[in-house]
């Protein structure tokens, strides 16, 4: 507290009021992580888990109908509605694991990242070649990032590309980490797309965020490559 009117009494009040807009914007920030979460996890419910229990339902209202009828036909769709809820339930467990990466926390970047990868391989059916070269832990922020940014390459992938296979490759040490994601899928057009897409954008904001680089490379023959580079600066 400085109520003096000299010149150290004003530049003390002029700092004082840098600091107050500097925690507005990091609570600004920090609400705005926590609104693109939401929105991905909203995103993800209604693609995924939604569709698959409406369709159940439906199957399951076409099995009533037919249960007089023609039995077998009403059992063929009561096995479907059966493959969608275990689909939903398989989805919904997978999403309850992407908010709570457990392994991160407690393990580092790379047993998180190989848990993440194995889990989307095995729901997804889409093999996996994953190479990580590692050095010890990243700061706290630069490792939640990484891992958003591949969760939602993933997502992606599983999405849009039709791909039936993909790699990663993540390198990191107490210097700097570097990430490549690609796939053989079907590409697309990079500088149409990536305005309009949120996950392309909300990856890219977030390295950005940390000072970071961040390419997307694709072509209809070729697939898609994203590419990731950051600096580690200390302290």
């Amino acid at each position: 507290e400085e109520r003096s009117e000299d010149e150290l009494g004003q530049l003390s009040l002029r700092l004082n009021r840098m600091a107050e807009q500097l925690q507005n914007l990091l609570q600004t920030r920090q609400e705005l992580a926590a609104l693109e979460e939401r929105n991905r996890l909203a995103r993800d419910l209604h693609d995924g888990v939604k569709q698959q229990v409406f369709a159940a339902a439906m199957q399951i209202g076409a099995a009533r109908a037919m249960t007089e009828q023609d039995v077998g036909a009403a059992q063929r769709h009561l096995d479907e509605a059966e493959k969608l809820a275990r689909q939903a339930q398989q989805e919904l467990t997978a999403i309850i694991r992407e908010l709570h990466p457990a392994t991160l926390k407690s393990n580092g970047l790379a047993p998180a990242i190989k848990e993440l990868v194995d889990e989307w391989s095995r729901l997804n059916r889409i093999r996996v070649e994953t190479t990580i070269s590692a050095e010890g832990r990243l700061p706290r922020e630069i490792e939640q990032t990484v891992f958003r940014v591949i969760q939602e390459a993933l997502s992606n992938i599983a999405r849009h590309s039709q791909a039936t296979q993909a790699e990663i490759e993540l390198t990191f040490d107490r210097d700097s980490v570097s990430v490549l994601i690609s796939d053989n899928g079907q590409g697309f057009d990079v500088h149409a797309v990536d305005s309009k897409s949120i996950g392309l954008r909300s990856m890219r904001e977030r390295i950005e965020a940390l000072g970071g680089d961040f390419y997307v490379e694709s072509s209809l023959e070729q697939g898609t490559r994203l590419i990731v580079r950051c600096q580690i600066k200390e302290g």
